[in-house]
C-alpha cells in the first residue's frame, strides 16, 4: 500500500488527529485511496468559518451525522418595470426560518442530540442572549449543547466526552427497527 500521507511534527495536535480522522474514514470508504494515498488538505481555526468546517469534517470522519446551520435571512431583489420603459430593483427582505439564537450545527453522536454553537476564540465572538436561551431550552430537552472555541479544546470535550465513555452511551442505543415490509 502506497501512502501519500505524512504528518508534519510541528502542526498541533488537533489538526494532526483531524488528518488521522480523515485518512481513516478515506482508506474505509474509498478504496482509491489504498493505492493513491489520501490528498491533504488545509485546516485551520483560525476564524469562525474555518473552525465549523473543522468540526464539521470531524465528525464526519467519526461517522457521526452533522449539519451545519444557515439561520440568516437573504435579500430577494424584485425587478420592477416603470411607466417610460426603464426598471428599477427592489430589494426585499426574507427573515430566516430558524430560533433565533439556533446553534451553528447540529449533530447526532451515538444518538444523543448535540448542539455545537462556534465561537472562535481569536475573533472574539461572544454569545448573544437569544443563544443562552436556545442553550437551556436544547439541555432540558435533554440534547447536549457545547461551545467551541478552538479546534484542540473541540477534540479534547469530544474524547472526555464520548471517547472515554463510549460505553456509557449505551443508553442512548437505537430503537429497534420494525420487521414491517
Amino acid at each position: 500500500m502506497r501512502n501519500n500521507t505524512t504528518y508534519n511534527n510541528r502542526q498541533p495536535l488537533w489538526k494532526q488527529k483531524l488528518l488521522r480522522a480523515r485518512e481513516q474514514w478515506y482508506l474505509k470508504h474509498h478504496t482509491a485511496a489504498r493505492d493513491f494515498g489520501v490528498p491533504l488538505p488545509v485546516y485551520s481555526d483560525k476564524d469562525t468559518n474555518s473552525l465549523t468546517r473543522c468540526i464539521c469534517a470531524w465528525l464526519k470522519y467519526k461517522e457521526h451525522y452533522a449539519n451545519r446551520i444557515n439561520s440568516q435571512g437573504q435579500v430577494r431583489l424584485e425587478r420592477v418595470e416603470l411607466a417610460n420603459g426603464g426598471h428599477y430593483k427592489k430589494a426585499n427582505w426574507t427573515r430566516g426560518n430558524t430560533n433565533p439564537g439556533t446553534a451553528d450545527i447540529t449533530a447526532v453522536i451515538y444518538g444523543k442530540h448535540i448542539a455545537i454553537e462556534v465561537k472562535c476564540k481569536r475573533t472574539k465572538d461572544r454569545m448573544r442572549p437569544d443563544q443562552l436561551k436556545e442553550k437551556q431550552r436544547i439541555e432540558a430537552a435533554g440534547g447536549i449543547y457545547h461551545v467551541a472555541t478552538d479546534m484542540e479544546s473541540f477534540i479534547e470535550w469530544y474524547e472526555q466526552t464520548f471517547e472515554d465513555s463510549r460505553n456509557g452511551f449505551e443508553l442512548f442505543e437505537q430503537p429497534e427497527q420494525s420487521k414491517t415490509c
